[in-house]
């Protein structure tokens, strides 16, 4: 179920909130990696709804996690290299 959208030198991220993922693809349309599975630890999803991309990091939003993630575009190599830098404060 894609959400949301983003394009950063050559890469395209879209968050997939029913896989509880982030698909890149080249601009090209070539799958390239998937970021992220479900859970509430750092680099893990629930329900993104919305990514983004400035200053050569992925944003990314969660409706069910409510909380915002960050890490540098496609150096994402491990999970926990995602930090969250908003979360709601009734979790």
């Amino acid at each position: 179920m894609p959400k949301g959208i983003a394009v950063h030198e050559g890469y395209v991220y879209l968050a997939d909130a029913g896989a509880h993922c982030i698909w890149v693809f080249s601009t090209s349309g070539c799958f390239q990696k998937i970021i992220g599975r479900h859970g509430s630890e750092p680099g893990r999803f629930r329900t993104p709804t919305g990514v983004a991309t400035a200053n050569g990091r992925l944003y990314v939003t969660e409706y069910g996690g409510e909380r915002l993630q960050a890490r540098r575009c496609m150096h994402i190599r491990r999970h926990h290299e995602f930090a969250c830098i908003w979360q709601s404060q009734s979790m």
